[in-house]
């Protein structure tokens, strides 16, 4: 199969950074934007990069690029101070990140616990549904 455009520039990116002698981080945002753009999923590109033995795994604002041979090191991860949009790394973020929020959380969920998560998303009440938003919406904002 003919790799994508965001698969090509991903490649070019972090082959000029030093893949694969290095471990590469590119910026999560322009990477999911680019696949958006490109009708791509983030995880079917990341997908067709593991087949090339390119690992892509989120972390955080980040995802790192390295070869199967290497792995990563917590100095790789906390090159930065943790995203502004965080509290303390077990809060959920502000409102106006929820959605990189829980994309970055899915992304690490096998294809099964996806089908399985969507499944009880599907059979909640619009209740439940309403009860959910509005306590999501209860936690991103201070307490008074």
């Amino acid at each position: 199969m003919e790799p994508s455009i965001v698969e090509v520039k991903v490649k070019q990116t972090i082959k000029k950074n030093g893949f694969p002698d290095k471990i590469v981080r590119l910026p999560f945002k322009p990477v999911y934007d680019s696949c958006k753009s490109s009708g791509l999923g983030l995880r079917q590109v990341l997908d067709r990069l593991r087949e090339e033995d390119i690992i892509g795994e989120i972390q955080g604002d980040f995802i790192l690029f390295r070869s199967p041979n290497k792995q990563v090191k917590s100095e790789d991860v906390s090159k930065k101070s943790p995203p502004e949009n965080f509290q303390n790394p077990q809060s959920i973020p502000d409102m106006a990140n929820l959605g990189n929020f829980a994309q970055d959380y899915l992304s690490k969920f096998s294809p099964d616990q996806i089908d399985q998560f969507r499944q009880m998303a599907e059979n909640l009440s619009d209740e439940e549904k309403a009860r959910i938003l509005e306590m999501a919406g209860k936690l991103g904002k201070p307490n008074s």
